[in-house]
């Protein structure tokens, strides 16, 4: 099913964090994305990649059913460049 079908009766929820590394914030996301009614909304999580030396929520949000859409130009720190420029087109 085509998730942006204008005749979808469905709520469309697009979740973005920076990345899914070990905290709250990749929990909190997680969580949130896991709970929605799937009959009523379409949601999708979309996530940077971790910084080296960082752990990895990812297999947290697979065993959540979340299958995230990482995006490996999203950075924790906001820049206007071209890394962030590539990152908004694929969003």
């Amino acid at each position: 099913m085509n998730p942006l079908r204008v005749s979808d009766p469905k709520i469309k929820i697009l979740r973005v964090i920076a990345r899914l590394n070990i905290g709250g914030p990749a929990i909190h996301a997680v969580l949130l994305s896991a709970g929605m009614d799937r009959v009523r909304f379409w949601s999708l999580l979309v996530s940077g990649s971790e910084n080296p030396g960082e752990g990895s929520m990812l297999d947290y949000a697979l065993s959540h059913g979340v299958q995230p859409a990482i995006i490996p130009e999203i950075v924790g720190e906001f820049s206007l460049g071209p890394r962030e420029m590539r990152a908004l087109v694929r969003l």
